[in-house]
């Protein structure tokens, strides 16, 4: 629910934000270091330059990710153009907006949760993720049902 809100209280140049760490679970800085040419038809390509681990890897887009982020390609260069104080701001404002408080982290929690419960393969999330499969079990495994998990992933159908 507190997604759905966001979505609805986002403005357009915070939209591509919202959705690559909720749906694709993208570190915060990894994303202020992205450019529209890293985000393919149907992966985000996180070069080592731009990994938190200095380790490239290929963050597989839903069909659902990939035609919600189509309107925002061509209009900038980066996918988060302003500074981290400016996206800081722009998150609370958005929470604000929402009526709920911003959780840090918690999209790219609430990602690692969902996608392990729709795919149950600890290891290709750890991949996503840019972490080990240690830290994927121990901190998200069976933490929301597989229902609860295509409930997520179906947020962007309404988008």
């Amino acid at each position: 629910n507190e997604m759905r809100l966001l979505i609805d209280a986002a403005d357009e140049k915070f939209m591509p934000y919202l959705l690559i760490a909720g749906f694709a679970g993208l570190r915060s800085a990894e994303i202020q270091r992205l450019c529209w040419a890293d985000v393919k038809k149907e992966s985000i390509i996180v070069s080592a330059e731009k990994a938190k681990t200095r380790s490239r890897r290929i963050v597989p887009m839903l069909p659902n990710l990939q035609k919600a982020l189509m309107p925002y390609r061509l209009k900038s260069q980066k996918i988060w153009e302003s500074s981290t104080a400016l996206l800081s701001r722009t998150q609370q404002e958005t929470a604000r907006r929402a009526g709920i408080i911003w959780k840090a982290n918690a999209l790219r929690h609430s990602y690692a949760s969902y996608r392990l419960a729709l795919i149950k393969d600890e290891n290709q999330v750890a991949y996503e993720l840019g972490n080990s499969g240690n830290i994927i079990h121990r901190h998200y495994k069976e933490l929301v049902e597989e229902s609860e998990s295509k409930e997520w992933f179906s947020i962007l159908k309404k988008i």
